[in-house]
């Protein structure tokens, strides 16, 4: 029988979770829940037994976190197949508000995606740094597949920001070819 639980998001160490959204592109995702704020939540997500990295959400944007057999099974084979480690070094991220945290990876290279909650044809993806914040939105500047820096830099408004991920290993990787790292 599952153990199925609606509950409020609360911290949790290193608990295999499955995080339901409004987003039909990707209404599910799975992971370590690493830490939680008021307003966010990291987690390390894995998809099937593949590490995809750490994974900032918006706690307003999670309709329900499940615990259940499946989610125990899945835990059990990433940890015997040591695809996590409970001793990883966390990043350094303020969890005190979405502006905060997002601001607190301002050096990192980043995955920024805003979905839509009605097609997924709709979704946005960005891959880059940001170049600075305004009160409303950030500057990003992004890249293409074969490493090349856009001439012009994306306005990605704050609130349309759904999910950021980093640490990824295809961002850790793509990221050492870039044509013109310090752009």
């Amino acid at each position: 029988m599952d153990n199925q639980s609606d509950r409020t998001p609360k911290m949790a160490n290193f608990e295999y979770i499955n995080l339901q959204r409004p987003f039909p592109g990707e209404p599910e995702i799975n992971g370590f829940l690493l830490a939680e704020g008021t307003s966010v939540t990291l987690l390390y997500e894995f998809y099937d037994f593949n590490p995809v990295g750490f994974t900032l959400l918006r706690n307003d944007q999670i309709t329900r976190i499940l615990s259940r057999d499946k989610e125990l099974f899945f835990k059990k084979i990433i940890e015997a197949e040591h695809l996590f480690s409970h001793e990883m070094n966390l990043p350094k991220i303020s969890l005190d508000g979405f502006y905060s945290s997002l601001n607190s990876l301002r050096e990192a290279f980043l995955i920024i995606e805003c979905e839509s909650t009605y097609d997924d044809n709709e979704d946005e993806f960005y891959i880059g740094k940001i170049n600075f914040f305004t009160d409303f939105s950030i500057e990003f500047k992004t890249f293409d597949t074969l490493g090349n820096w856009d001439s012009t830099a994306s306005e990605i408004t704050l609130e349309n920001i759904t999910k950021i991920q980093f640490g990824s290993r295809y961002i850790n990787i793509i990221s050492k070819y870039l044509n013109n790292k310090n752009h």
